[in-house]
C-alpha cells in the first residue's frame, strides 16, 4: 500500500463524502452547502461543483451523502424551518427524482439486501 497526498482542495471544509467505483462525492460545511465531484480513476482530478440552489437553499446545510446505484441520497436541514428533509437525486446530474420531509436531523446508512 502507497500512501500518496491527493490534490483535494484544504481550503474548504468538508463536511460529508461518499463514493462510488469512479467516483468521491463531497460536502462543503456551510449553510447552501456545495457538492464536490472527483474522478477516482485519475486520481481524484476534480469534475465539477455543484452549488446552491441546486443542491440546497442558502439556510439549508447537507447534513449526510450517500451513494448507490447511480442516486445520493443527501439529507438536508432547514435551519429557520427547523425542519429536515431527505431527497433522492441523480448521481450525474443531481435532478430530484423524490424528495420527503423528516423529522429531526438525520443521517444516511447504506442498508444492503439479502438475496
Amino acid at each position: 500500500m502507497i500512501l500518496e497526498e491527493c490534490p483535494i482542495p484544504s481550503n474548504i471544509d468538508w463536511w460529508r463524502g461518499t463514493c462510488s467505483n469512479d467516483t468521491l462525492y463531497l460536502s462543503s460545511a456551510e449553510w447552501g452547502s456545495s457538492i464536490y465531484e472527483f474522478d477516482l480513476r485519475s486520481t481524484f482530478q476534480f469534475v465539477k461543483t455543484w452549488h446552491t440552489p441546486m443542491t440546497c437553499e442558502r439556510d439549508e446545510i447537507i447534513c449526510d451523502l450517500k451513494y448507490n446505484n447511480g442516486f445520493l441520497a443527501i439529507p438536508i436541514f432547514n435551519k429557520h424551518k427547523e425542519q429536515s428533509r431527505l431527497d433522492l437525486r441523480l448521481s450525474t446530474t443531481l435532478d430530484c427524482i423524490w424528495t420527503t420531509n423528516i423529522h429531526g436531523h438525520c443521517r444516511c446508512c447504506s442498508i444492503n439486501g439479502i438475496d
